[in-house]
């Protein structure tokens, strides 16, 4: 039986084709692709919560664009109580990439994700943090370091040709790690996302999160459903890459199990 996907992209630039092609690869899942704002549209709707799992490579409540101001937006009230509906369902979520700068305005939407990447300095549970960092275009390198259904079938290490780390907060008291990225340690080697928006140059970050961290996939769980972040997923060689392929695939069967097997079942299960 297929896994029904509802996977979401918008709000971000990315390789339309090369996504296309990653989706292919999600053998036994039926996909369906919305682009924002459609997507909400479904969730406001309670239509989303009828999936057994959203791929979100979307990034809503947030605008960015080069040489202009950031515009952020709260979610409406539907849109929140959709977000709950769906998670009151069981429907699991696998949020790849930049969907961890969604919804700034909204703290909620971070918890429910494990973290937060800030493309300005703003206020994380109570503090107040530094804008986010990145670099662009790197080869990265990734250890495995828990035993998990997320990364079975995975070597103990493996790299993607050229990706894109963060520097950004990471809930690690409310998530459980499962892969670490290796190397790119030092926070001068990250670029300041506010000041490349706001004038088009690159500047190292001026400083760096309490809370950042070098998680690179984590799980959690929120209200009935299953969560999880992968960090991975820059751009089309990255799709490309088997093991981010593998990861993927199963990622969304762990967060869809729940639906699957039902709540209860689930609920004792890794």
């Amino acid at each position: 039986m297929s896994t029904k996907v509802l996977a979401l992209t918008g709000g971000h630039s990315y390789d339309v084709e090369a996504f296309r092609g990653y989706l292919g690869e999600l053998h036994g899942c039926e996909v369906t692709w919305a682009e924002q704002p459609d997507g909400n549209a479904l969730i406001r709707s309670g239509e989303a919560a009828s999936y057994d799992a959203l791929l979100c490579y979307d990034m809503p409540g947030i605008t960015v664009k080069l040489r202009n101001p950031i515009r952020t937006e709260a979610p409406d009230a539907a849109l929140k109580q959709g977000w709950r509906r769906l998670l009151d369902a069981g429907t699991g979520v696998v949020f790849l990439h930049h969907a961890l700068a969604s919804w700034p305005e909204w703290p909620e939407f971070a918890e429910i994700m494990g973290g937060i990447f800030l493309y300005r300095a703003g206020t994380v549970r109570g503090e107040r943090h530094p804008d986010s960092g990145y670099i662009e275009h790197v080869p990265e390198e990734f250890r495995v370091v828990r035993d998990h259904p997320v990364t079975r079938g995975l070597p103990e290490r493996f790299r993607l040709a050229g990706d894109e780390p963060y520097l950004c907060p990471v809930f690690e008291d409310s998530v459980e790690v499962l892969v670490r990225r290796v190397g790119y340690e030092e926070a001068g080697a990250y670029l300041s996302s506010e000041h490349t928006v706001l004038t088009g140059e690159e500047r190292p970050c001026a400083g760096a999160s309490s809370l950042v961290s070098d998680a690179a996939a984590w799980v959690r769980r929120e209200r009935n459903s299953r969560i999880v972040y992968l960090q991975p997923g820059d751009n089309g060689s990255s799709f490309k890459s088997p093991h981010f392929v593998h990861l993927t695939r199963n990622a969304l069967a762990w967060v869809s199990a729940v639906r699957s097997c039902g709540s209860s079942a689930a609920a004792g299960e890794e």
